[in-house]
């Protein structure tokens, strides 16, 4: 598979994972509404892009607890996201607080990221479109 049509098929599982959440949260259901229901308080989020960054409002509007981000592009960047930190992955600097949970921004699985959030923060993880689809069973 050439690049183009990796980037094509990425582009479709991310819109149809955008048309299931909006769906979704024009229904009054969020992620934060996941969070509540899995007993979630605090959580971090793998990916500052933009899919993190509604994450991070979709958290806040419901009364979730964002601690921080991580993200690859932190190491070239010294920056927060709102008002939470965001850390590189691979860094040395660690989250302060404990997270219940990582929500991961990617549109599959990807057992490295897994692997790296258990390794360095003993976390449980979840993707985006599995909490999505997760919602979606609970409306039909």
């Amino acid at each position: 598979m050439d690049f183009m049509t990796k980037q094509v098929c990425f582009d479709e599982v991310r819109n149809d994972l955008m048309d299931d959440w909006i769906w979704l949260k024009l229904n009054g259901i969020s992620i934060a509404d996941y969070c509540r229901e899995s007993g979630l308080t605090r959580v971090a989020i793998f990916g500052a892009d933009d899919l993190g960054l509604l994450i991070y409002n979709d958290l806040l509007s419901g009364g979730i607890q964002a601690v921080a981000f991580l993200d690859y592009k932190a190491e070239y960047n010294d920056f927060r996201c709102y008002d939470i930190p965001v850390l590189d992955p691979n860094g040395e600097e660690k989250i302060n607080e404990q997270a219940d949970i990582f929500i991961v921004t990617f549109s599959e699985e990807n057992e490295e990221v897994v692997a790296l959030i258990r390794e360095s923060y003993n976390s449980s993880v979840v993707f985006i479109s599995n909490i999505v689809k997760e919602l979606q069973k609970n409306v039909h």
